[in-house]
């Protein structure tokens, strides 16, 4: 279970009555290097990670076209 979007609303409702509109900006650009953040990490995982889940993927398509094979 996560965070849904009623939750989030209400967040947002209660940091727009307590952060001065000063903030907000500055909020923004955090909330937004955050996400480049989590972005960039995510990529270099899925670099990292990819022909492992490849080279698994094949490995699946082999053992189905073997049961096929066994079967014909």
């Amino acid at each position: 279970m996560g965070i849904g979007f009623f939750e989030l609303v209400a967040i947002g409702f209660v940091a727009v009555l307590v952060l001065k509109p000063d903030d907000w900006p500055k909020i923004a650009y955090k909330i937004g290097k955050i996400f480049r953040h989590l972005k960039s990490y995510q990529k270099t995982v899925k670099k990292t990670y990819q022909p492992l889940l490849d080279d698994i993927k094949l490995e699946e398509i082999a053992k189905q076209a073997k049961k096929k094979a066994l079967k014909e």
